[in-house]
């Protein structure tokens, strides 16, 4: 994510924040839908759904889900 601050006429800056095509957005609709970062995450979680599903404890799944979550940082911006 990119960071960069506008100035403003009070004594407050405002920060905004504007994401890259590899960060994953929250929400709902086609705009966070078809963003490419949420379409490259989609497609990680479907190379592992069934290595997850057929795992039985915790722990297993949650490295799986923290595989998923460092190739999304590994990609670059």
């Amino acid at each position: 994510m990119n960071e960069s601050s506008t100035d403003s006429t009070d004594s407050k800056s405002e920060q905004c924040i504007i994401p890259t095509d590899n960060d994953v957005l929250c929400g709902r609709g086609a705009g966070t839908l078809n963003h490419r970062g949420n379409t490259i995450y989609r497609g990680f979680v479907e190379e592992k759904k069934i290595e997850y599903l057929t795992r039985h404890f915790k722990r297993e799944k949650r490295q799986i889900a923290n595989e998923i979550v460092e190739k999304i940082r590994n990609l670059d911006p």
